[in-house]
């Protein structure tokens, strides 16, 4: 009556994915499936841009935009998040 304790079961495969891997998904997990979230990192993607630009009048209505989608991403996300835990109990 042993009980056979192999970790390479067929019922359980081992996960082949690096540890770089899943932190990355561990990252963009989150921005999969929220649309605030991806409003929030398209903000500062647009905001770095603005200071990698950094001459003439665009880095400055990027930098606005940037920080714009950023802050209303952000705000929308906590808006749910709390309406939503009001729900849970």
């Amino acid at each position: 009556m042993s009980t056979d304790t192999d970790d390479n079961s067929p019922e359980r495969p081992r996960d082949q994915s690096g540890s770089a891997g899943s932190s990355l998904a561990s990252i963009l997990g989150p921005l999969r499936g929220s649309y605030a979230l991806q409003t929030a990192a398209v903000g500062a993607v647009v905001t770095v841009i603005a200071f990698i630009v950094n001459t003439g009048i665009w880095p400055a209505i990027l930098g606005v935009w940037g920080i714009a989608l950023a802050l209303v991403g952000v705000t929308i996300h906590v808006v749910v998040t709390i309406s939503q835990r009001g729900n849970l109990g």
